[in-house]
């Protein structure tokens, strides 16, 4: 694989004048014991489940598993030397990708290195990916020409959601180039989703306050916020909606709507959808706390939702 090079910047354009719309109508299904990351536009999902287990120091550990489901038609997507997986992406004709620990270091409970991977619908293989010169890597989503978006790590963990000393990346091919993405000013930047024209989002750390350094991170700050961003052309967008203290983007559609979740000051978490600078608010009915991780060309979004009885993770077909 050829080394990284950086994305051409243009400009950074933040909405000026944002709007918010009244939550759109969706009828909630239950996917079960499955925790879904993304779906495709034939309705496939994919995502991860739990639960195998290997003695550690404390015991068994809990380890969890990449999927992908059609269906009734449920299949792992893992790399066969895995020892804990999981999928973050699908593309239209069912290939995966995502991160895994391999057995041979102790698998990720025991603290080794994440590695990302595709996984090929076809031929139930799969091929590792590692950004050169990350200590981890993490695939985040694919599209339709086999680009891949994800994260390359200075820590041995990758998180989408929480990418301190992180750089986004995408690969345009399996054996290609990568490209480093970086949000302006960021202290950290992760990529989740691409669709099909080559529009990214994904997730940017920035300092709240530069008083103290963190050591445990080494970051130039000790408290750090999350917002989501599309990258379009070059161009930079900041999502971020109103009354937001915290912003998870998660998923991309052809049509260029950018799904994912917020939290408010009162820690009350919403998912939203979010296109050409109008979000609109979605809420599992009864819930306390609601979160969108990816959408598909008809709109269906899947996700989790905290109820009274639990938390129920959910496809969201629109109505």
């Amino acid at each position: 694989m050829r080394l990284p090079k950086s994305i051409a910047l243009f400009c950074v354009v933040l909405p000026l004048f944002p709007l918010v719309t009244k939550a759109q109508t969706f009828k909630f299904q239950s996917v079960g014991f499955v925790t879904p990351a993304a779906i495709n536009s034939s309705g496939a999902i994919a995502g991860s489940f739990c639960c195998s287990y290997s003695s550690g120091f404390d015991g068994p550990e809990q380890q969890t598993h990449g999927f992908s489901m059609k269906g009734m038609v449920f299949k792992i997507a893992e790399p066969r030397t895995s020892l804990g997986s999981f999928a973050t992406g699908i593309a239209p004709n069912g290939d995966v990708v995502g991160g895994f620990c391999p057995a041979k270091s102790g698998g990720c409970s025991s603290g080794a290195a994440i590695h990302g991977y595709l996984f090929r619908n076809s031929s139930n293989s799969a091929l590792q990916i590692d950004v050169p010169g990350a200590r981890a890597t993490l695939a985040g989503g694919i599209n339709q020409s086999g680009q891949i978006v994800g994260m390359g790590c200075n820590t041995t963990t990758c998180s989408l959601a929480y990418p301190p000393e992180s750089h986004g990346f995408e690969l345009d091919r399996i054996g290609g180039n990568f490209t480093t993405i970086d949000y302006p000013g960021a202290v950290g930047t992760s990529a989740t989703a691409i669709n099909d024209a080559g529009d990214i989002v994904g997730n940017y750390l920035t300092c709240l306050s530069e008083d103290l350094e963190s050591e445990l991170l080494r970051l130039p700050c000790e408290f750090v916020q999350l917002h989501g961003f599309l990258l379009s052309s070059g161009i930079f967008t900041r999502i971020d909606p109103p009354g937001s203290t915290s912003t998870y983007v998660g998923g991309i559609n052809n049509s260029d709507e950018v799904v994912g979740s917020y939290s408010e000051a009162v820690f009350t978490g919403h998912g939203f959808l979010y296109k050409s600078g109008v979000y609109t608010i979605v809420d599992v009915p009864g819930a306390s706390s609601t979160g969108i991780t990816g959408v598909n060309d008809q709109g269906e979004i899947v996700g989790g939702a905290q109820l009274k009885s639990g938390f129920e993770n959910f496809i969201g077909i629109p109505q």
